[in-house]
């Protein structure tokens, strides 16, 4: 079995090479006019040239950046909601061929295939909040899309917004505190503790229910431009079994680090960058900071660099560790954790406590900013446990 693998190469989809899987052993190779004219889709696991890269345990590994562009949690549950039944990963990566699925990379059974023309608009946010709200998603909901690969099991779609491209993010249904409130107030609080976010806003739909929905600004996209996208999960090496258990624990902000200084057109700036939104991360009680909500993307210019940030939800329950590695203890969530290890995000003692103490500075006025971002104070408060403003360095 084979499958055509294109991406957006100079204002066009292009033809980069091929897939091909054999029982369990898989490979890809680069077309060889893509070799010429293209770029590497990963820049660590996969670099221009001739060889045939073989994968293991699945699409991970050297081949992971396909595995990055399989459908999330929530678009796997769709798909066998839909079909009833499970679905391999050769299924899922020809699902869908819209043009807004994320990234830069489609994928087709041969290469005179062609994307399925499918934009949608704010309209749509209506209809398919109606579909996740009912019990029944065996019925087919018309033009949905299946390709989402943004990770996590919440619901999600894609839209258009006077001309630009979001990512629409729901409500689960049993969530006593809308996530899209929370994220859209973590969000702003870490914009103005520095970290450079992606754009967030939360409308609130004219249903019967009131539905509030997050809008992330995309920045897999420039204009009408796709852009290519790699996540730590991926550059770090982490695998998994056929049980979907983690059998290498490589999910590590040290490691990530370390790919950046290889992969990092801004390096040292974005190791540095990464160091803040782990602070970040222990001071509101993220522990879904997990290794595929880091993303590198490649600009216009062919230039790899950090992400804006994007997922950053308080904690729920009592768990204060977080979800990869950050220093010498693991992942314990604490600035003495955090700050030992600074080196590798290319910082000195002093520069990490500075960029600590920045933070802190800022946090004491949590509840003002989640408030003006519009907030609800009865979900300021029940939140108020995960916040931490008040730590010494």
């Amino acid at each position: 079995m084979e499958i055509v693998v294109k991406a957006w190469l100079n204002g066009k989809m292009a033809t980069a090479g091929k897939l091909r899987w054999s029982g369990p052993r898989m490979e890809f190779w680069y077309h060889q006019d893509f070799l010429q004219h293209g770029y590497a889709l990963d820049p660590v696991n996969l670099p221009l040239n001739e060889s045939i890269f073989e994968g293991v345990h699945h699409l991970q590994g050297p081949l992971g950046v396909f595995g990055d562009a399989l459908p999330d949690a929530w678009n796997s549950y769709v798909l066998t909601q839909l079909h009833k039944r499970l679905f391999s990963d050769w299924e899922k990566l020809l699902a869908d061929t819209s043009p807004q699925r994320l990234g830069a990379m489609q994928f087709f059974s041969n290469s005179s295939s062609k994307e399925t023309p499918r934009f949608h608009e704010l309209e749509w946010l209506e209809r398919i909040a109606e579909w996740i709200s009912g019990s029944d998603h065996s019925e087919p909901l018309p033009d949905l899309e299946l390709g989402s690969s943004a990770g996590g099991a919440k619901p999600k779609t894609l839209i258009r917004l006077d001309g630009e491209e979001w990512m629409a993010k729901f409500p689960a249904r049993d969530e006593i505190i809308p996530a899209p409130w929370l994220e859209h107030g973590a969000m702003s609080l870490a914009a103005t503790c520095g970290v450079r976010t992606a754009q967030t806003r939360v409308i609130v739909l004219n249903n019967a229910a009131k539905t509030p929905v997050l809008l992330v600004k995309r920045f897999d996209r420039s204009g009408f431009d796709r852009l290519q996208m790699l996540s730590a999960h991926t550059l770090c090496g982490v695998l998994k079994n056929e049980q979907g258990t983690v059998v290498n624990d490589y999910r590590s902000y040290l490691r990530f680090a370390d790919r950046l200084a290889m992969t990092s057109e801004a390096d040292p700036v974005d190791r540095r960058e990464l160091f803040r939104r782990a602070a970040f991360n222990i001071l509101i009680g993220n522990h879904d900071d997990h290794a595929r909500n880091h993303v590198i993307v490649r600009g216009l210019d062919g230039k790899w660099r950090l992400s804006p940030a994007f997922d950053l939800v308080p904690g729920s329950g009592n768990r204060r560790d977080l979800a990869m590695t950050i220093g010498q203890y693991a992942n314990e969530a604490s600035v003495r954790n955090l700050l030992s290890e600074c080196e590798r995000f290319a910082l000195s003692s002093s520069e990490a406590k500075t960029i600590v103490a920045q933070l802190l500075d800022v946090m004491p006025g949590w509840r003002q900013i989640f408030a003006q971002a519009g907030v609800p104070e009865r979900w300021i408060n029940d939140i108020a446990w995960a916040i931490r403003a008040d730590i010494d360095v």
